[in-house]
């Protein structure tokens, strides 16, 4: 028998039965294997570690497990082929006749520089059909070990945790007396230690395994990695294998079909061997996290996250299209100019259907509202030329009664037969039954027919709510499956829960989001993790200092999500300009480096410290590809000291950070580029292209400045600008690059004055920077985000009064008419003879405002006119909700339509005019092909009669306005989609139809008891004259009487003279309403739904099944105001 002397004079069994063995070898290693099974004796390094050895399979072990059947295999029934010096096959022949074995799996062993692959390369099953393959596992086979008598035996290891005051890192020595991990013997990353070797263990395996903290599944408890511990001649050994892969498994849907379902991957696992890589003097796992790094996984897309600094989710939801795809190219170009083409992500949330929460999980249904294929595309293409990406956020465990896909093969259902519910907001989801939908082909055929409307334009998609058990286990075998559909079309992943899918998700929403979710759930507690993958993904822990421990200051920082276009109520651009300097450039400057060293960790009190670094307190150092050296240093370990918070970056030993960038306190020291104290500044170099995250060109590259603080500081700037004697010193701002000034350089140096919290640009030359074409298909700057200059020079502007361009509350661009004023700009590119719909939103503070649109033949093809705004905005996604305010801490804007055909010749105008005293602003200017012609005018200009039927609905619930019973909020109130039977009463539990005539009404989601105002008409949309009389009649269903009630009023609600008329009982029988009203003499009158404060009659029915049934709800539809 091979053996071997150990340390302590202690010697373990080496190669088995016979003194036998094969070789492999490279450059730098040779590694010894068992003839008669695929087993590592040991690795034997060359120079420059000539000597060292690390142990494989200590034990002769031949096993092999198929459907977690223990098969031992005789010398028999292994065949060994050597392919070349680097590569051995092995084919074993593994039977358990008894149990319907019979198979014979290759498996590859090779090597390259300093790593091993052991890889199964094919199974043939020799069983048939009915006997699949389900499991493959090599029980106890190691690929490395380490034992009690070597110097500095260790093992770390890696679980997932995602709460900020659990490390899901495991760090333990290796003795005679060490006992199990408590938790499971389970890791999602090892490593192994010992006389100045460390190496790791990579697997693609499928397995569910434990957790650090607290988790769901969406491949959340994904551990790949077992130990194995053994005694071997009285030496204690500890040794790294793989968890069991999933092949071909046989899996049952909710009813109660079964299917086999091919393996996504072939079985594999690797070991990566390093010495002391980071020259620190010292090996021990990091060094082996280093050379992971050449054996791991990386994700898809994962090369581009350290470029995409402008994260960001553009939201739209409730029919509304808050944020149609033609505004947020115009977004993409704003954050653009303001950071000088720095890389953007666009999450699309809400891209599809009738937005967020709506029509899934009809993936290809893009929302026509919002501009459909079309636009979207052309957002996606011109989106790219100013460093853009897009992705689009979709739901795999959930579908609404509505989407084409919803259907009694897709419905998951509970053990007595009744459906499986999901969130309940806009509808009541039903939960897909998420094998059917994945063994079936139906989810990725929906996937194709997403990729056939996109092309390859799209970049990444981001899975809602993954991991919450609604489909059914989403364990990570069915993780693995959907990240491959998602990956195969080219697209990367994102999910929601800061666990999910760690082993295919660049990014985790519930980590960048840092003031959503729970401290339980806020990113991935640990620093095994974060060493390897920092680079790679934005799925940490961020700056919370809320939620203490991980979340307080993390030293690499963390991406800080905070939007501007609708998600939670986020409209502040400049507020989300502030963060990404604050917060976001520093975070993807560090991630264009990765780590090699990591000391002193004050929260990881088992992993590497070393004293002499950074005296005592923590320090991270990173390199690039191009060799730049970056080392992090924490002011001080002591959680109650403000040094804490403060850090100090040095590239190439060259100051570019300091201090506590998020320090609020206006008396808070100036940085001190020595010390380190007080609030934040620092000069980063940018040298990577938005795009491809390639090197600029010299004269491209640029430092931003930011000082939380303001005042004077000096830098010493890189080598490579050590030529230039004077740089130019740009402000940067909406409107791109501004007050220019030429700074000498001083002996390397530069000083730079700034202002408190504002972002600057050094470049080496004048420069225009980003240039942008605000140009759309009909006009020009429809949200005036062009500034002043651009104003004037495309709009004509008539009358004594004034227009110009201001900024609401939230820093949003919009147009401001004062006095007697009237400004024109032509409408281009209009086809003679299409009916369009032109509308703009529209905040009335006082005086008479016309919105028309002429034609030089013809005159006036339609008008709007207006007195003062009387409705607040509640619509949470929309940038002029009254949470982020016009004027005054209030917001009136409502869209205000015109309607009109295009003429077959001469030039077609838009006129916005004011007349009286007070100010209008006005913003968000949209043109669109709309079938709508439903407004008659009497020959005096007056209405004679508007219907709606919900049909043809540019947006919104037109001609109503959201109301204030849910305050600013995603409101519960939608246009209905039909989709029979699902749809409709008599399906299921379904006691009402959500869909009147034709294919959409207006439905209002269970906002019972809520003692307000729903929904109103205003007098822009429905202009009821004074002193006139008008017939409305509208169709309708309720769910339970008295629940919801005519309201008829003037002026602002709650105003004076509310007359409420309660609606009956009609569910599932469609009623009519029929009333009369009389214009007030203020033109003001307005009608609407309110919710009273009767309760609902559940008729013995709760929950998710009383939310279906539709006792809780009002449908309306075919409204039509005739005057009298």
């Amino acid at each position: 028998m091979g053996r071997t002397s150990m340390d302590g004079n202690q010697s373990i069994t080496r190669a088995g039965a016979t003194d036998s063995w094969e070789t492999l070898c490279t450059e730098v290693m040779e590694v010894r294997l068992r003839p008669d099974f695929p087993s590592v004796i040991d690795y034997r390094l060359k120079a420059p570690q000539a000597g060292r050895t690390m142990l494989g399979q200590v034990r002769d072990m031949r096993l092999v497990a198929i459907n977690g059947v223990e098969i031992e295999l005789g010398s028999a029934q292994v065949e060994l082929e050597r392919e070349n010096q680097t590569s051995l096959v092995y084919r074993l022949h593994a039977i358990a006749a008894g149990q319907g074995i019979n198979a014979v799996l290759a498996v590859r062993i090779s090597v390259e520089d300093a790593s091993l692959s052991y890889k199964v390369i094919s199974i043939r099953n020799q069983s048939g059909p009915d006997h699949p393959v389900q499991t493959v596992a090599f029980p106890g086979q190691c690929l490395i070990s380490v034992t009690s008598t070597q110097a500095d035996a260790e093992f770390t290891g890696a679980r997932m945790s995602a709460d900020v005051s659990i490390s899901g890192d495991v760090h333990r020595a290796v003795t005679e007396q060490m006992e199990e991990d408590p938790i499971g013997q389970d890791y999602m990353y090892g490593f192994l230690s010992a006389d100045g070797l460390s190496a790791g263990l990579w697997s693609n395996s499928e397995h569910d395994g434990t957790t650090a903290s607290k988790t769901g599944t969406g491949g959340a408890q994904n551990t790949r990695v077992m130990t194995v511990r053994d005694q071997v001649d009285g030496v204690t050994v500890l040794g790294l294998t793989s968890a069991p892969w999933i092949y071909n498994r046989v899996v049952q849907d909710s009813h109660g079909r079964s299917y086999t379902v091919e393996e996504t991957d072939k079985p594999a696992m690797a070991v990566a061997l390093a010495g002391d890589l980071n020259d620190d003097g010292v090996v021990n796992w990091q060094d082996g996290a280093i050379a992971f790094r050449h054996i791991m996984n990386n994700p898809y897309g994962s090369d581009d996250i350290p470029d995409q600094v402008a994260r960001r989710i553009a939201m739209n939801f409730g029919s509304q299209a808050q944020n149609p795809f033609m505004t947020t190219l115009d977004n993409v170009k704003r954050v653009a100019l303001a950071t000088d083409g720095l890389g953007q992500s666009v999450l699309l949330k809400g891209y599809g259907n009738e937005g967020h929460d709506s029509g899934h999980p009809d993936y290809d249904d893009i929302g026509r509202r919002m501009g459909g294929v079309q636009d979207l595309n052309t957002l996606m293409d011109r989106g790219k030329a100013y460093g853009a990406r897009f992705g689009v956020h979709v739901n795999v465990d959930e579908m609404f009664p509505e989407a084409k896909a919803f259907s009694e093969n897709m419905i998951r259902r509970d053990d007595k037969g009744g459906l499986c519910y999901g969130w309940n907001w806009l509808d009541q989801t039903v939960g897909i039954d998420g094998i059917y939908d994945l063994a079936s082909g139906a989810r990725r055929e929906r996937f194709a027919a997403l990729a056939r409307e996109v092309g390859d334009r799209m970049d990444f998609v981001y899975v809602d709510v993954w991991g919450d058990g609604t489909s059914g286990e989403e364990d990570s075998w069915q993780t693995r499956k959907l990240s491959k559909i998602l990956t195969d079309n080219g697209w990367g992943i994102g999910t929601e829960y800061a666990s999910a899918n760690e082993y295919d998700a660049t990014f985790q929403h519930w980590s960048l989001d840092l003031t959503y979710g729970s401290p339980h759930d806020k990113g991935e507690n640990s620093q095994v993790m974060r060493f390897l993958r920092n680079h790679q993904k934005d799925s940490w822990i961020g700056d919370h200092r809320a939620f203490g421990g991980a979340a307080n200051a993390p030293l690499l920082g963390g991406y800080s999500m905070k939007d501007f276009e609708g998600w939670q109520g986020r409209n502040d651009f400049d507020a989300y300009m502030d963060n990404l300097y604050t917060c976001d450039l520093s975070t993807k400057f560090i991630q264009h480096f990765r780590i090699m060293a990591w000391y002193n960790d004050p929260i990881n009190v088992d992993s590497v410290h070393d004293s002499t670094r950074n005296q005592g307190n923590e320090q991270v150092e990173l390199v690039n590809d191009q060799g730049d050296r970056l080392i992090i240093s924490r002011g001080s370990n002591e959680q109650t000291s403000p040094a804490y918070r403060e850090r100090t970056m040095r590239l190439n030993g060259r100051v570019v950070l300091v201090g506590d960038l998020e320090a609020n306190d206006p008396k808070a020291d100036k940085p001190g580029l020595e010390t380190g104290t007080g609030a934040g500044a620092y000069l980063l170099p940018w040298v990577w292209d938005a795009n491809t995250g390639d090197l600029l060109d010299p004269d491209e590259q640029k430092l931003y400045h930011w000082n939380t603080a303001g005042g004077s500081t000096t830098w010493e700037l890189p080598e490579s600008w050590r030529d230039a004697s004077t740089v130019i010193v740009y402000r940067l701002t909406d409107q791109g690059r501004s007050e220019p000034r030429e700074i000498p350089v001083v002996q390397g140096s530069l000083t730079l004055d700034a202002k408190p919290r504002t972002p600057y640009l050094v470049c080496r030359h004048a420069g225009q920077g980003v240039q942008v074409d605000w140009s759309g298909e009909h006009l020009v700057d429809a949200g005036f985000n062009g500034g002043e200059r651009l104003f004037q020079s495309v709009w004509s502007v008539k009358g004594p009064g004034r227009a110009s361009i201001t900024k609401g509350q939230c820093a949003n661009p919009m147009l401001r008419l004062e006095g007697s004023v009237c400004a024109v700009q032509p409408l281009t590119s209009l086809v003679p003879g299409r009916r369009y719909a032109l509308y703009l939103g529209l905040d009335n503070r006082g005086g008479r405002v016309e919105l028309s649109v002429e034609a030089d033949q013809g005159g006036q093809l339609a008008r709007n006119m207006s007195g003062p705004s009387i409705a607040e905005n509640y619509v949470k996604a929309y940038a002029h909700n009254t949470d982020a305010p016009t004027t005054d801490g209030s917001s009136y804007f409502q869209n205000a339509y015109l309607f009109f055909t295009a003429p077959k010749g001469g030039q077609t105008r838009l006129a916005l005019a004011h007349e009286g005293g007070g100010v209008v602003y006005l913003d968000d200017i949209r043109l669109v092909e709309n079938d709508y012609d439903g407004i008659s005018l009497d020959q005096d200009g007056h209405l004679a009669e508007l219907t709606c039927d919900f049909e043809d609905n540019v947006q919104g619930i037109w001609p109503f306005v959201v109301a204030g019973a849910e305050g600013v909020e995603d409101n519960r109130i939608h246009l209905a989609q039909l989709h029979e039977p699902f749809t409709q009463a008599g399906w299921d539990v379904k006691r009402m139809d959500d869909v009147l005539q034709g294919d959409w009404s207006l439905k209002v989601n269970g906002l019972t008891g809520r003692y307000a105002l729903l929904f109103q008409t205003i007098p822009q949309n429905v202009p009821f004259a004074p002193g006139r009389h008008y017939r409305v009649s509208f169709d309708y269903q309720c769910g339970s009487d008295g629940i919801y009630a005519l309201a008829i009023g003037r002026g602002e609600y709650p105003g004076e003279d509310l007359n409420l008329y309660p609606l009956h009982k009609a569910l599932g029988a469609t009623a009519r309403c029929e009333f009369e009203l009389t214009g007030d003499p203020n033109g003001d009158t307005w009608f609407g739904i309110y919710s009273t404060d009767r309760k609902p009659d559940l008729e013995g029915s709760s929950g998710s099944e009383a939310n279906m049934a539709g006792y809780q709800d009002l449908v309306l539809d075919n409204l039509r105001i005739t005057s009298l």
